[in-house]
């Protein structure tokens, strides 16, 4: 019954880690012709496998672990997602009804770990409950703000026999995101506003993706001569060597977008929740600016700053709307002409700190940062998929250009470590046919390599780079640039590229760009998921430190 509501609603991969409290569902899956299932090292890495696939496709995956300890593992993956508004389907076993309550082995209140980090959780109680409680499940996690869900499940449900499957009730299930629509009046007051307005610009979230607006955007952008700046989840809603597009705003941000910010006189914030990094420790806006702010969730709007307009709605119904709207407004053209100058300087401020930043690509020993990313660039597709670790090389990896949604993928609200590279997993099973790129830190990628073997069994061939630093480099350049010793930050790595190999995978060990070249060439050669371990500065800062904006103060 569980694997058929799971299959009813369209579900296609499920990720997990074996454990006799979920036996039963995972003996129901084998050799099923419309549900894979992927087993993994650890349940941290199912849930962020999950993640990864869902900001690719926008559907949801499902994750299973064990009773009591599986279950805490899969915690850091779904708070992650949860961060970022990810769908999944969360499943849990658990002990036998009778024995739930008696201080059980494995036992532990799971609804209440899992109830700050889900849109909803519950246990399911009685066999006929199974499919009604999945399928609610999975339709919950996709509408209005989405998210995971968590499902627990006493043993001896999944141990029932129930007989014919055939005669088991089949429940309509649909990925109809159901939401609010945007309310005529507050439409109407935006685009007088767009007309008298010299500085607008587009704040867009990840609720633009999320809600596959990213069209609507780009045609209304294109329209108004409005520039885009766009948070870190939003990434790809507009191309970014599009004119109008300025990049992400904020921490990571450049000077484009941020001046953009700062200037503007009207922002447009749709599907943003101005998040601390986006508006750098919320110091980055003007307080003489008009902010219209739409959002799915209403508790959001007006939360972090005062609005002039806020609208309670999809951001695919209110950019509908505005566009309806816009095309009644001729009147408008000429808003966006005296917009034209004011874009132009912005899109030479952007070009201008990459042009500084690649400047700093060098042949040197150890390689930079930025020398890394510059040569990935250049042997990248247009449609490659970036799987984005944290720390140091955050800021150099936010400088790979992106043109469509879902090839940015990182753990943006909760900054977690250890989603990289399962993301990237995640997204090679959504887009088999797609370079996927794993970018992470050696530190990050320490927590959660044991996974290697997962992609060499389920023959996920990615391309993962190691930037390779020694420790937690972040920390490490913090202590210095406060005159402490390091201390509490570096580790011993293994030979990452040998530990690839002994998982039959190809693995190189890299200390100069003639090397990384010609590793990057055997990359797009071979069929198998390759490992770039990059040994690079330890001493290179790259970006903004959060110290210098006020950011965990």
């Amino acid at each position: 019954l569980v694997v058929k509501a799971l299959s009813d609603f369209g579900v296609q991969h499920v990720a997990g880690v074996i454990g006799s409290s979920i036996e039963d569902i995972v003996d129901s899956l084998y050799g099923h012709p419309r549900l894979r299932y992927i087993s993994v090292r650890h349940e941290q890495v199912a849930a962020s496998i999950c993640d990864g696939y869902a900001k690719v496709t926008r559907r949801p995956m499902v994750c299973m672990g064990h009773a009591g300890p599986g279950a805490c593992n899969l915690m850091l993956g779904v708070a992650s997602a949860y961060r970022d508004a990810t769908p999944m389907l969360v499943i849990t076993g658990n002990s036998g009804s009778k024995r739930i309550g008696r201080d059980a082995w494995h036992e532990l209140d799971v609804s209440a770990l899992f109830r700050p980090i889900t849109k909803w959780t519950t246990r399911v109680s009685r066999v006929a409950a199974l499919q009604p409680t999945l399928t609610a499940a999975l339709s919950l996690s996709v509408s209005g703000k989405q998210g995971p869900v968590h499902v627990d499940i006493p043993q001896d449900i999944t141990a029932t026999e129930i007989g014919d499957l055939d005669h088991a009730e089949a429940l309509a299930a649909s990925y109809e995101n159901v939401a609010p629509d945007a309310g005529h009046e507050a439409v109407a007051q935006v685009v007088q506003m767009l007309g008298s307005t010299e500085k607008a610009v587009i704040l867009a979230g990840g609720g633009v993706f999320w809600s596959g607006a990213s069209q609507l955007l780009r045609d209304l952008s294109a329209r108004l001569s409005l520039p885009v700046a766009t948070s870190e989840t939003a990434r790809g809603v507009l191309a970014e060597d599009d004119p109008l597009c300025l990049g992400i705003g904020g921490l990571y941000g450049n000077p484009g977008s941020n001046q953009a910010l700062k200037d503007a006189d009207l922002i447009l914030a749709i599907g943003c929740r101005f998040s601390e990094q986006t508006t750098l420790g919320w110091t980055l806006l003007s307080n003489t600016a008009k902010i219209v702010q739409v959002n799915i969730d209403g508790r959001e709007i007006g939360q972090q700053y005062p609005v002039t307009v806020g609208v309670c709605a999809d951001a695919h119904a209110f950019l509908s709307a505005l566009s309806a709207e816009v095309g009644r407004q001729p009147e408008l053209a000429a808003a966006a002409q005296r917009r034209k100058s004011w874009v132009a300087g912005l899109q030479e401020l952007r070009a201008a700190e990459r042009r500084a930043f690649f400047e700093k690509a060098v042949d040197a020993e150890p390689l930079k940062p930025q020398t890394v990313v510059k040569e990935i660039i250049a042997v990248a597709g247009r449609d490659a998929i970036f799987s984005v670790g944290q720390g140091n090389l955050t800021a150099s990896c936010i400088r790979v250009p992106i043109y469509e949604t879902g090839q940015y993928l990182q753990s943006t609200g909760l900054g977690a470590m250890g989603f990289a590279f399962p993301g990237a997993l995640g997204a090679k099973l959504a887009a088999p046919e797609k370079t996927v790129f794993c970018l992470v830190g050696d530190g990050d990628f320490g927590m959660v390599m044991q996974d290697l073997d997962t992609a060499a069994r389920e023959k996920l061939n990615i391309v993962i780079v190691v930037f390779n630093n020694g420790g937690y480099g972040v920390n490490r350049l913090g202590q210095l640039a406060r005159k402490r010793p390091p201390f509490g930050v570096d580790f011993l790595n293994p030979g990452f590229a040998a530990l690839a190999r002994m998982y039959g995978l190809h693995g190189h060990s890299i200390r100069t760009v003639a090397e990384l070249r010609a590793a990057l060439k055997d990359c797009s050669a071979t069929n198998t998921t390759t490992l770039l371990d990059v040994f690079v500065d330890p001493l290179e800062r790259v970006g903004v430190n959060p110290k210098a904006v006020g950011l965990y103060t």
